[in-house]
């Protein structure tokens, strides 16, 4: 997905790309759609054709606008929005695919990735480059992809197929294993090693740039991202160390610098969490079975400028696997997990000036299991699922509100004066509740089996 360019007079354009599954054995048929904003209405919906290339497909992993907004590019199509016109920018296309039965470029349509039923892998170039040739990573997953709630006991740690669309299982290989910066110089891989290779494809030269730890196994990877700069590059992988200890971790590179910039730990395992830069780079996003934001440089600094902080974080709790959940806010650092004692829930505070502040409170709609209610905060307030706590002050306070029986999940605005309620009955209805004055907005009808998540 991508959004228009924000200028003045220009109307405000999301555009998309999918394929849609209207059977098992569903060919890879995308399709580009455009949507007005301003007006609330789609204003293109068309077929991302290959003529003459019917044993092969481009998969579609970026798309964008043009800088005056006026056409949408992905893959090797172009889509004239005034003109409703699409046309293929690749010349020479079927020299370029070759024997590959699947390709992607890069957004300056200057480098084609081959893929193909075998483990070997071709990046070759329009302008004359040489060829870069290379293995697949082992790309591994979960039954159904359902990495979410599952220990790392259930965890198979062996490479076998999602489904049996081959252009499913290329796509996956292409979104976790690969990335082109967005000026087209750069392009990351994992390796079958599960290390990180970075090429240069304007001096043509290639840099083993990490290596997993030698006390990491059993390592998932999850995704790689650059900023919109192409200053940094970004991934981020799941592993389980020689202690059974298990995490997932973030690590950061320079592409200026040619360094590192550190990486950390999310504490949490099992989720499969991507990653893609936020406007602001100093901050990434992660996202699937949660969305939450990171600031990339509080942990080093907050590391550096606080001493003795981790005994304080869980020693006494009873913690288990899955129930800690971490958040940034301003200069402060928040931990939410289950008290196993009391049945209720802590928010731990860690902050910089003041030192560590605690509320256990006890939440109806959470349970046991607070994965499924995304949290949100603006510095001032703590939302999540039920409740709501004023964190601006050293005494920490709490309100509770009432939710819907049979809540499937909540969200709050980021103030947290809005909340959405998913409630499922009979008919799944999501509510809209002003959490001011306790009372409800608006409600509506809708269809649960594409709604996992809540975001407003």
């Amino acid at each position: 997905m991508a959004f228009g360019p924000s200028k003045l007079g220009l109307k405000v354009m999301l555009a998309a790309v999918h394929v849609p599954l209207l059977e098992e054995d569903s060919p890879y048929s995308p399709i580009l759609s455009i949507w007005d904003i301003d007006e609330l209405v789609m204003i293109a919906n068309v077929p991302l054709n290959l003529e003459g290339l019917d044993d092969s497909f481009c998969l579609v992993d970026w798309v964008g606008f043009s800088e005056d907004g006026l056409s949408v590019h992905c893959g090797v199509w172009k889509y004239d929005i005034v003109r409703d016109k699409t046309t293929v920018e690749a010349e020479d296309l079927r020299e370029l695919v070759g024997e590959a039965e699947a390709i992607t470029l890069s957004p300056d349509r200057q480098r084609i990735l081959r893929l193909d039923r075998s483990d070997s892998r071709v990046l070759v170039s329009t302008n004359f480059a040489d060829d870069v040739t290379f293995n697949k990573p082992q790309v591994y997953t979960v039954p159904n992809d359902a990495g979410a709630n599952l220990l790392p006991s259930e965890l198979e740690y062996r490479r076998h197929e999602t489904t049996p669309l081959y252009w499913w299982q290329s796509w996956w290989e292409v979104t976790r294993s690969y990335k082109f910066s967005a000026d087209s110089r750069w392009f990351a891989r994992f390796t079958a090693r599960n290390s990180v290779v970075l090429y240069d494809l304007k001096q043509q030269t290639e840099v083993e740039i990490a290596q997993p730890d030698d006390s990491w196994s059993n390592i998932l990877i999850n995704n790689l991202a650059f900023d919109t700069e192409s200053k940094r590059l970004a991934w981020t992988f799941n592993y389980v160390d020689h202690n059974k200890a298990h995490d997932t971790r973030i690590e950061l590179w320079s592409t200026e610098k040619l360094s590192s910039i550190g990486g950390f730990s999310l504490g949490r395992y099992g989720w499969r969490d991507r990653i893609a830069f936020c406007a602001d780079h100093n901050h990434v996003m992660t996202f699937r079975s949660g969305i939450a934001t990171w600031d990339v440089n509080l942990p080093s600094k907050f590391n550096r400028e606080v001493i003795e902080v981790e005994t304080s974080v869980i020693s006494g709790f009873g913690i288990t696997e899955y129930s800690i959940r971490v958040g940034y806010f301003a200069s402060d650092v928040y931990l939410l997990y289950p008290d196993k004692r009391s049945g209720k829930h802590i928010l731990q505070a860690f902050r910089r000036r003041t030192g560590t502040r605690k509320l256990l409170f006890h939440s109806a709609a959470i349970g046991s299991n607070h994965w499924w209610f995304p949290w949100t905060s603006d510095g001032k307030i703590v939302a999540v699922a039920d409740t709501t706590v004023d964190i601006s002050s050293d005494n920490m306070c709490r309100k509770s509100l009432a939710v819907p029986a049979s809540t499937i999940t909540t969200a709050f605005h980021l103030p947290g004066s809005l909340l959405a309620c998913l409630q499922q009955t009979e008919a799944t209805t999501l509510h809209l509740v002003c959490t001011t004055k306790s009372e409800e907005l608006a409600t509506s009808q809708c269809m649960y089996i594409f709604l996992k998540r809540l975001i407003i």
